[in-house]
């Protein structure tokens, strides 16, 4: 008898057929046996013939007669019995097809041999692809555009092109960025910045972040991206139109008065500037609202953005402090000159404001232990000994 009784017993219900039977039969003899010893007679057993034991014929509707086993081996699992019975041993998937089949996958399984169509399919890739990273080198983008657009339409075993894997997604930007620059003559067209930004908005719809992707390629590894071209576009124009302002000075008469011609070209680059922050003030707010919750608020790539933006928006706001303002004239007094005095206070209050932000940022980044880049870590120096 064992110590401790069982934590759990089947029910009655539950027991097989057989020990049912059993059960039963014992309860049968012992009530023959206690009727016998009450009627006194205990030695006429051997003038009554004993009874013969009842023949119990096979039941067919015995789950371990359907499946044809013992009663020593396990049922088959559901939905035996109210389907017929596949096999006892299922078949065992290899290691290797079991972590290709992750995702992202942890193993890929060698290819296997394929036709001469296939086979040739992927040389003439190969070569696409060589054409297309030797095109980038030379900087010849209209033919690396056609070989991108090559490979992304061409497909082996019905499979495209993926371009989350080696960093390809990245390379459908750069080209566009570079959209219609043969006419402009630039490195950059505002109509390849629109193209690009449209195209990494589509990634972050088409890739968000999940707890499946969380791992992977997901919109955590494009906003790093897409804000970086949104900065850059505000930048490069404001380059562009300081440069085209001084290519006009250098082409101006030398008639006019140096004394008059140059306050006026100080009104024109504030008003570039101006223009470069009012675009630069909503980058800073799109980021705000990503930052503003999990999974983004502890990306380390994007809070160090985001303090390279409150800084490039300080700098912006302490230029405009000291360039002067269009409406200031100083031949009506000091009443004509106090609105931009009090601009001029405005913009130095907002450029510290921007700084506390860049310096609230990187004490997160400190919080939650990223290491920093050498430049960055001397930006923050500079900002801690102001």
């Amino acid at each position: 008898m064992p110590i401790f009784a069982p934590v759990y017993r089947p029910t009655a219900h539950q027991q097989t057929f057989l020990t049912h039977q059993q059960k039963l039969e014992s309860k049968k003899r012992k009530r023959g046996e206690a009727s016998s010893d009450d009627e006194g007679h205990p030695s006429s057993s051997a003038s009554i013939s004993p009874s013969p034991r009842p023949h119990h014929g096979v039941n067919k509707t015995d789950p371990y007669h359907i499946a044809g086993l013992s009663r020593q081996d396990p049922l088959p699992p559901p939905p035996f019995p109210h389907a017929p019975l596949k096999g006892l041993s299922q078949p065992k998937v290899p290691i290797e097809e079991s972590l290709a089949t992750l995702n992202p996958p942890l193993y890929l399984p060698p290819s296997q041999p394929e036709d001469k169509s296939t086979s040739t399919k992927r040389r003439h890739l190969d070569n696409l692809t060589t054409l297309l990273h030797r095109s980038l080198l030379k900087q010849d983008y209209p033919r690396a555009s056609r070989a991108w657009s090559i490979l992304l339409r061409t497909s082996i075993s019905g499979q495209g092109l993926d371009i989350r894997r080696a960093g390809r997604w990245g390379i459908g930007a750069e080209l566009l960025m570079r959209k219609g620059t043969e006419e402009e003559g630039d490195v950059f067209s505002d109509e390849g910045f629109k193209l690009a930004r449209q195209y990494y908005e589509r990634l972050v719809l088409q890739y968000p972040h999940t707890a499946q992707t969380q791992h992977g390629f997901n919109s955590s590894v494009v906003f790093p991206a897409l804000f970086n071209v949104r900065v850059f576009e505000v930048q490069d124009r404001s380059k562009r139109a300081r440069r085209e302002l001084s290519a006009n000075e250098d082409n101006a008469t030398s008639v006019a008065d140096s004394s008059t011609e140059r306050p006026v070209d100080e009104i024109q680059l504030r008003a570039i500037r101006a223009q470069e922050l009012e675009e630069a003030l909503p980058i800073a707010r799109r980021m705000d609202e990503i930052l503003s919750g999990p999974p983004y608020d502890t990306n380390a790539t994007l809070l160090e953005l985001r303090s390279m933006v409150a800084l490039w928006i300080s700098d912006l706001h302490g230029m405009l402090a000291k360039l002067p303002d269009e409406e200031m004239d100083t031949s009506f007094g000091s009443e004509a000159t106090s609105p931009t005095v009090n601009a001029t206070e405005s913009h130095y209050a907002n450029a510290e404001a921007e700084r506390q932000k860049a310096r609230d940022v990187f004490a997160k980044l400190e919080a939650l232990g990223a290491e920093l880049r050498p430049e960055v870590a001397r930006i923050v120096r500079d900002l801690e000994n102001d």
